[in-house]
């Protein structure tokens, strides 16, 4: 009977940090889409400026975490998001707006579809 207690603590632990975890990752996703947002609203009013200072808010607060994104996520996930910011920011530089903007929304979603692969499911279970 312990050892089935103990079993059941085990697994109750590993659900509560996995739940944990996909709070935290779509937290993150939702902050870094709001000023990606708002960066592409600078780019489409010509504000090359702060739609460079936007995104690199966001690439400093995607790099604040660097470590726990890299022990929780896969690595290529990870490389593909750090590849977008570097992309987006070359073309917000390069002032290209189709670019930039396409670039920028490319970005946004790689983030979301990383938060959404970190939730539970029960399907993932059985």
């Amino acid at each position: 009977m312990k050892r089935m207690s103990i079993a059941f603590l085990i697994l109750a632990l590993i659900l509560g940090v996995s739940l944990l975890n996909g709070v935290y990752l779509g937290r993150t996703a939702r902050t870094l889409n709001i000023l990606l947002a708002q960066s592409c609203a600078a780019v489409s009013a010509g504000n090359w400026e702060q739609a460079m200072e936007l995104t690199t808010q966001a690439e400093d607060q995607w790099e604040s975490q660097n470590t726990y994104h890299r022990i929780v996520l896969h690595h290529e996930t990870t490389d593909e998001i750090e590849t977008g910011f570097s992309e987006a920011k070359a073309y917000i530089r390069g002032e290209d707006d189709a670019e930039a903007l396409g670039a920028l929304e490319q970005l946004a979603e790689r983030l979301s579809i990383m938060a959404e692969m970190e939730q539970p499911r029960l399907a993932s279970v059985f």
